[in-house]
């Protein structure tokens, strides 16, 4: 990926950001809160300059 690729990138999800409606924190909170106690797989995802990482998660906690 070239610079003017990434800017590009970059460029077209600040646009998007800027147009779309917000979530306060406390509703975000209370709705990543529902989804963990409703399902009990999902993926973590995590980055660093040019490295990605997703693991797979089970969710073992019986009571939030």
């Amino acid at each position: 990926m070239t610079h003017e690729d990434y800017e590009r990138a970059a460029n077209h999800w600040k646009i998007k950001d800027a147009s779309d409606e917000k979530m306060d924190r406390d509703t975000l909170l209370k709705e990543i809160e529902q989804y963990i106690k409703s399902n009990n797989t999902y993926a973590l995802a995590t980055g660093a300059d040019e490295s990605d990482k997703s693991s797979t998660v089970q969710n073992r906690i019986s009571e939030f």
